[in-house]
């Protein structure tokens, strides 16, 4: 696969027959519109070179995908290791998809404070597809 590992939707499934809220809180910029569909990419991240762990861990927070605008949202030490079009992950970055969740933002608080460090959070309200 050309070095790219590829973002599928729909590749985790939940149980539930209803929607299910999640409240993620971002400590990045995610100025998501009300009522847009979006697409949670939970990053498992492996360790590499000849000691990395094989193992690897979820990434705390997930890549936000708006799928009305195709705009990605995600933390800055994720960002280098994206490939956008289409959406996955540089060879190598021992980088894959852990699961993904489909849904609808109920609410987005954006805020930001000023000073020799700028600070940006997203507060994401998303309710998640009974299907994903």
């Amino acid at each position: 696969m050309d070095g790219v590992a590829r973002v599928r939707a729909g590749s985790w499934r939940m149980t539930a027959s209803e929607p299910s809220t999640k409240t993620l809180n971002l400590i990045f910029f995610a100025p998501i519109a009300v009522g847009a569909r979006v697409r949670l990419v939970h990053v498992l991240q492996r360790g590499g070179g000849l000691f990395g762990s094989s193992e690897g861990s979820v990434f705390p927070m997930p890549i936000v995908v708006d799928e009305s605008t195709g705009v990605v949202y995600c933390y800055s030490t994720l960002q280098p290791l994206i490939c956008p079009e289409p959406l996955g992950f540089v060879g190598g970055s021992g980088c894959e998809v852990a699961r993904t969740e489909v849904g609808r933002v109920r609410a987005c608080v954006v805020g930001s404070q000023a000073g020799d460090l700028s600070v940006l959070c997203t507060t994401l309200v998303v309710d998640l597809d009974p299907t994903t």
